[in-house]
């Protein structure tokens, strides 16, 4: 038996019952320490990485030391800077990376292509954007579909941001400017320049502008026009605003150059160096990228008596659509109401107004412009002596403004009552000078509706509309002055904070804001703004749409002021909208309003068509060959675009076979009101036109169009019968006598099929793919003999350091197939869609016409389509029409017919 350890089982050792720990630590101290030592130091030829368990381990940790943990930190930077590699700067704070000079440099960098409207960072956030018309415009809205903007149009309010539209100013004699302007309209079209509606400036007019002397043809597109209220005396130089679409801008001006003789004179020094000093200097580059703080570009004829100024991007427009526009506006606009103390003038009763309608309170003109600046200088010189207080200096040196500023505050609280704009005079104009709308802004979004207990009493105002239209805004240095003593919004947010005039006030000091004394307080001066209102009259047709439909206000002021009236008209309720908004009211409303511009008779007209024709050929050949329509077979000649010139030529080269290849939109509207009553009334019972039958209604259609030119188009409107909604590019078709049968016997019968037609194109696009299938194997040595040289040149540059992005963006544009690709897919297209050579006659039923815009219509609740049908086709179609005026219409993606009704519009 061995001997034991232990004295109790028999060894020699006694052994104590218990141990001292802090005894036991001290004898070991000296292990403990070389044990710690061993731990930290690295092992020979072992990284501190490597003494994290493989679970803590990360790629990134290697180049990155502030992943490790802290008590490696220092040994592991340490190690890296021995292997060579560099420390690792520490990254800027996101609050130094996004500091007001870079994002100011970033601002007006990405502008230099498309310009940004004053509300472009609003929409960015909420909205999807597009490139148009050198603008980045807002399309629509990310969080809503159409059906919510219809009901904010035709019941609430739709708010859109039109600044895109440019703006003209043209100076001159007035008996001079009629004459000039009278080349480019024609009176059958509509009311023109030199009309008495519009002349005194009391309402805005519209009209179609065309080529010097070449109506009907040589249209150039819709344009709105807005004269100065002035004296109304024929030898005084006046004032007028011509509003185009951006489309047609350059356009309208080199006709306005050429029509007048204009040389240009460029006016290249900047205004902004005696800006406010509340005008922050961020606010300043903004606007210097718009060249707002720029005197305009002037083109002057010789005998100096004509002036053409440049305003685009200098006005800012919004447009307010839907009954509770009116209401908004009420609420959101503020008119100053000075006090007596700063003995301004003196406060003058409204029913006084004798003296707007004398002449000899207006000061007489004189004969050239030159003489007619020099009287201005001084004016201008005054106001920008007080540039903060434009209001004071402006008004106490004009007595007629005086006075017209009272009557315009009497006017605006006179109509606070109203329920819409659309029950006053149409395309009326309404001056006002009013507060900063942030005065007043509510704490949270509210919804403004009209005020019940208010009277609306605008009876006595009416015989005022010419003094209502007069405004500050005309003048350039109050523009100018109202831009630059706006106050900046982080001054705003000061005094804001501080509860200077700031949303939840009390309503005794909201009361004391409106009869506010425009002095300093607490270093807080209130900016006053001049501003213009255009009432929209919205649907005049009864018959079609309810009265009223799609009206609303037009707000015009000067450029810097965008942000603060968006947002305060935002708050009461407005809906915002954009492009497809702006596309499909005017859509819903059924008719051809001002905002349409793309006529297909026009260059912008045919560009925008040509544009569309693009994208939707190429969103068809983005699909697999088994996805995409096969058009050959639908028998649709041209499914991507109206080929009206082919269109004509089929239903005329049986008449005129000498006919000119251009064409136009008939427009007269003494015609296109005959039309209406031929159309609309011949098939009800009773009801002819003249009192005379169909025949004599007929021979006098026939009589009427007889001397024009047959190589003209028709607008129309066709609203679906049963079912079936019109899509764009859609075809009108003439119904055959089987088809009338058939729907009379079968209510439920809803059209014809077209039969399907043979792919004759089908064997060459076979023999086409296989030979391009054997080439490309052909080739394909070249294509791996280029890849390789160029991997090898990239491999050379990133030995040397230098950047390979050149050689990337080289093999994206160009390889060896490239071109024998793009050649193959062209032949592709030809024979998915040949050119077309006829469209009359491309399918079972006789093409008529097209439809240029088809949908769905919220407010008739069934399809309806605008298109146009040449003149002989329409005579054919009336000689054949019996009951009522039906047609068939097929989409192009489809080969079903539908009946529609069709109307003139």
């Amino acid at each position: 038996m061995a001997n034991q350890f232990d004295a109790a089982l028999g060894g020699s050792i006694q052994i104590p019952g218990h141990i001292s720990t802090a005894v036991f630590a001290q004898a070991r101290c000296q292990e403990i320490e070389a044990l710690n030592n061993a731990l930290e130091q690295a092992q020979k030829g072992g990284l501190i990485f490597q003494r994290l368990p493989k679970a803590m381990r990360r790629r990134v940790m290697s180049h990155h030391s502030k992943r490790m943990p802290r008590r490696l930190r220092e040994a592991h930077t340490k190690q890296l800077e021995k292997n060579g590699v560099p420390p690792k700067t520490k990254c800027p704070s996101r609050k130094y990376r996004r500091r007001p000079q870079n994002l100011l440099l970033e601002y007006n960098r990405r502008q230099r292509n498309f310009i940004w409207l004053e509300t472009h960072i609003w929409h960015a956030k909420r909205f999807h954007m597009t490139e148009k018309w050198g603008y980045k415009l807002a399309r629509f809205p990310n969080a809503k579909t159409f059906r919510a903007c219809y009901r904010a149009s035709a019941n609430h309010c739709l708010l859109q941001d039109i600044s895109y539209y440019c703006c003209m100013e043209i100076k001159g004699p007035e008996i001079e400017l009629i004459e000039g302007l009278k080349k480019h309209v024609s009176s059958a079209v509509g009311l023109t320049f030199g009309a008495q509606a519009f002349i005194s400036g009391c309402k805005e007019g519209h009209t179609t502008f065309y080529y010097k002397d070449k109506f009907p043809f040589g249209a150039v597109g819709a344009v709105q026009f807005l004269w100065k209220a002035e004296n109304g005396s024929s030898t005084e130089q006046r004032i007028l605003w011509l509003w185009t679409h951006p489309s047609i801008y350059n356009e309208v001006k080199n006709c306005l150059i050429e029509t007048f003789a204009l040389g240009e004179e460029m006016l290249p020094e900047k205004l902004s160096e005696d800006v406010g000093s509340q005008f922050s200097m961020v606010e300043i580059k903004k606007l210097e990228a718009h060249c707002v703080l720029e005197a305009y570009p002037k083109y002057i004829s010789s005998d100096n008596r004509i002036c053409l100024i440049l305003l685009k991007d200098k006005l800012n427009r919004f447009r307010l659509t839907g009954p509770l526009s009116h209401s908004i506006l009420v609420d959101t606009l503020n008119v100053t109401s000075f006090a007596e103390k700063d003995k301004l003038f003196d406060i003058f009763e409204t029913e006084d107004v004798e003296f707007l309608n004398s002449d000899s309170d207006f000061e007489s003109p004189e004969d050239t412009i030159a003489q007619r600046e020099d009287a201005d200088v001084n004016d201008n010189k005054r106001i920008s002596s007080d540039s903060e207080m434009w209001w004071k200096t402006y008004y106490r040196s004009n007595e007629v403004a005086q006075k017209a500023h009272f009557l315009q505050a009497d006017f605006w609280r006179a109509i606070r009552g109203s329920y819409s704009a659309s029950q006053f005079p149409p395309h009326q104009v309404v001056a006002l000078t009013v507060l900063d709308p942030r005065y007043q802004l509510p704490s949270k979004r509210v919804k403004i509706v009209p005020d019940s207990k208010v009277p609306f009493q605008p009876e006595r105002h009416t015989s005022l509309f010419k003094s209502i239209s007069i405004s500050p805004i005309w003048s350039s240095e109050v523009r100018m002055a109202t831009c630059t003593s706006k106050l900046s919004q982080s001054e705003w947010e000061k005094h804001r904070a501080q509860k200077v005039l700031v949303p939840g006030i009390s309503e005794g000091e909201i009361n004391c804001a409106k009869t506010l004394n425009l002095e300093k307080s607490n270093g807080f001066e209130p900016s006053c703004i001049p501003i213009l209102l255009v009432q929209r009259p919205g649907s005049q047709d009864s018959q079609q749409k309810r009265l009223g439909f799609s009206s609303g206000w037009d707000i015009i002021f000067p450029a810097g002021w965008a942000m603060p009236f968006w947002i305060a008209l935002i708050f009461r309720g407005a809906k915002p909208g954009g492009l497809k908004e702006a596309s499909m009211v005017q859509f819903e409303t059924g008719s051809v309003t001002l905002t349409e511009p793309f006529a297909p008779d026009t260059a912008a007209g045919k560009t925008e068509a040509e544009a569309n024709r693009r994208e939707r050929e190429q969103q068809h050949f983005r699909l697999p060959p088994n996805k995409r329509p096969n058009f050959i077979k639908f028998g649709i000649a041209s499914p991507f675009s109206c080929c009206w010139d082919i269109l004509l030529n089929d239903w005329c080269q049986n008449k005129h076979k000498d006919i000119d290849a251009s064409f136009y939109v008939l427009r007269e509207k003494v015609k296109l009101d005959a039309l209406k009553c031929i159309i609309n009334n011949s098939f009800k019972s009773g009801s002819n036109v003249n009192g005379g039958t169909r025949a004599d209604q007929i021979s006098h259609f026939s009589s009427l169009f007889s001397n024009m030119n047959h190589n003209c188009l028709i607008p129309v409107r066709i609203e679906s019968v049963k079912r079936g909604c019109p899509a764009d590019c859609a075809l009108i078709c003439i119904p055959s006598s089987d088809d009338i049968l058939h729907s009379k016997e079968n209510s439920a019968w809803e059209g014809p099929v077209e039969p399907i037609h043979n792919d004759n194109k089908s064997d060459q696009r076979k023999t086409l793919r296989n030979q391009h299938k054997k080439e490309l194997r052909r080739l394909r040595k070249q294509r791996v003999l280029s890849n390789n040289k160029l991997k090898k040149q990239m491999d050379m540059l990133l030995e040397k350091g230098e950047s390979i992005s050149h050689l990337i963006s080289l093999k994206k544009e160009k390889t060896p197939t490239k071109d024998f690709v793009d050649k193959h897919a062209e032949e592709m297209k030809l024979l998915w869609i040949p050119e077309p050579k006829t469209i009359k006659d491309s399918c079972s039923r006789t093409v008529v016409g097209f439809v240029c815009k088809g949908d769905f219509s919220f407010s008739e609740a069934h399809g309806v389509g605008l298109g146009y049908v040449p003149l002989p086709a329409l005579v054919h179609l009336i000689n054949t029409w019996t009951e009522k005026p039906l047609v068939l219409f097929r989409n192009p993606n489809s080969l079903q017919y539908y009946y529609a009704v069709l109307k003139i519009f």
